[in-house]
């Protein structure tokens, strides 16, 4: 069975020295976490926070053919076959549901920015109450010049902060201050 689900997380553990792509199950407790490569986690998040880079630029070609071609991406489904991450994008064409084949790094970034249901396969997922990481760094949000500041400068100096530390690969604080500026836009 197949549960909708959403990128929760991109974290680094420095005595891993490794990145994990955390997918969290919508409104539950379940996830799973997937070791990633530095460059795919960049391209993840880069594509979770609808940033433009040259990095994702094969991505929006593809989605550019797409386009043209009058195919949708449907979903996009992660399981695990014979220990190894697979997945299948399932594609509208002529009202007809077509499946392709991917990597699931590809899979992912395709579902991010066309906004596709992400399908996790059960078997994927762990259950925690208290998700716990290690050795990541946080930037401090308790700023009190932050607060002196109106909304809209507040915003671009986020979006500055923000753009610093995607590009230090500080994925963790880089969401963190995403969603303090969700926070301030939304008021």
């Amino acid at each position: 069975m197949n549960t909708q689900s959403e990128i929760y997380k991109i974290t680094f553990n420095q005595l891993s020295n490794n990145y994990k792509l955390i997918i969290r199950e919508i409104n539950s407790t379940n996830y799973c976490e997937i070791d990633v490569m530095s460059h795919d986690a960049k391209n993840i998040a880069l594509s979770k926070e609808g940033i433009s880079s040259s990095r994702l630029k094969t991505y929006d070609l593809i989605l550019n053919c797409f386009n043209v071609m009058n195919i949708k991406i449907d979903k996009v489904i992660i399981s695990k076959k014979n220990n190894f991450i697979t997945s299948k994008i399932v594609l509208v064409i002529d009202n007809q549901k077509k499946v392709l084949e991917s990597n699931f790094i590809d899979s992912i970034i395709l579902s991010l920015k066309t906004f596709s249901v992400l399908l996790i396969n059960n078997k994927l997922f762990k259950e925690d109450k208290d998700l716990i990481y290690e050795n990541l760094k946080f930037v401090d949000l308790s700023n009190n010049s932050l607060k002196l500041l109106g909304s809209n400068d507040r915003v671009e100096r986020l979006k500055k902060t923000l753009n610093r530390l995607i590009e230090k690969e500080n994925y963790e604080s880089a969401a963190i201050i995403r969603d303090r500026i969700d926070k301030i836009l939304k008021k």
